[in-house]
């Protein structure tokens, strides 16, 4: 599956994306999925954390012990 980014490097006859792709690419996704701020203002993140079972959550844990998450009371 090809990446936004990908398709911005392939307009312009490159392999592979640059830094300049993944913002433009970044930029269009947002655009897609917020409003725009000068219309509705928003926080600007348009990023949804995972939710992972909490035996997933300790087994990361215990690779990275400075890993941060919170409980799901719903989900675990």
């Amino acid at each position: 599956m090809q990446t936004v980014a990908q398709r911005y490097a392939e307009q312009d006859d490159r392999t592979q994306p640059v830094p300049a792709d993944i913002m433009q690419a970044i930029i269009d996704i947002r655009q897609q999925k917020l409003p725009n701020p000068k219309h509705l203002p928003n926080c600007g993140s348009f990023f949804q954390n995972p939710i992972i079972p909490q035996s997933h959550f300790i087994a990361l844990q215990s690779t990275y012990p400075t890993i941060v998450g919170y409980a799901m009371p719903d989900a675990w």
